[in-house]
């Protein structure tokens, strides 16, 4: 679904240097990193939102960066910084649901409930997590084949972020995939079932949870992100 091949890029410094990647379908996975690590400028690449300086980024074989309606119709993406227009969740959902073909509305709604978002509260009045949660549901309701997720939990109390863990496993299936940029590790240790972690600008680590567990022992990212990240001198 998504491949990456010899990606370069960089702001005032280069920041991935010959970046290889692939990602295939029906998987939650995790992109782990420090802080300045590239995460959400990785994120950003796949959605087309910024263009690549040498190498290619591709989803489902389309060049994100040329926006093709094909490929904006199966990628949803929720930034961790957002601004969403003050319109009603009907009116949104009316103005921007038929842009997704798969999109449903009494999904949408379902979500909005069970993420506790007042249906009838203009944006306005919502605070920056419920706001984030009416994206969420939105973005998860359009049933995208790739679903983004920056730090998706921020803002959220904890009965909303054992929610959004368990929406997001409920809602996944083999023709979807779902990547969840997160500092929460532990957060999200049960809802992960692959993690990438960047460092140095590289993929320092790309595997399965299942790989990683040991015989009678329950896998701790936590410490599987530390150790990785240690041996390249983070």
């Amino acid at each position: 679904m998504i491949e990456i091949r010899n990606l370069n890029f960089g702001y005032e410094r280069s920041l991935f240097n010959n970046l290889n990647l692939f990602l295939g379908q029906g998987k939650i996975t995790g992109l782990l990193g420090h802080n300045g690590a590239g995460k959400s400028t990785l994120l950003k690449l796949i959605c087309g939102l910024l263009e690549v300086q040498s190498g290619s980024v591709t989803v489902n074989n389309l060049n994100p960066r040329r926006r093709s309606p094909e490929f904006l119709k199966n990628v949803f993406y929720v930034p961790e910084q957002l601004e969403i227009p003050d319109l009603l969740p009907e009116k949104f959902a009316q103005k921007f649901g038929r842009l997704f073909p798969k999109f449903d509305l009494s999904n949408y709604f379902s979500l909005l409930e069970s993420l506790q978002v007042d249906s009838k509260a203009m944006p306005t009045s919502l605070s920056f997590g419920q706001k984030r949660k009416s994206i969420l549901a939105f973005g998860i309701a359009t049933d995208s084949d790739l679903l983004i997720l920056d730090e998706p939990s921020n803002g959220f109390d904890i009965y909303s972020q054992v929610k959004i863990r368990q929406i997001l496993k409920e809602r996944m299936h083999s023709k979807r995939s779902i990547l969840i940029s997160t500092h929460h590790i532990r957060e999200f240790e049960d809802t992960l079932e692959d993690i990438i972690i960047l460092n140095d600008a590289k993929v320092v680590l790309q595997k399965s949870v299942l790989e990683l567990k040991e015989p009678g022992r329950e896998v701790n990212l936590e410490q599987v992100f530390l150790q990785a990240t240690s041996k390249t001198g983070a």
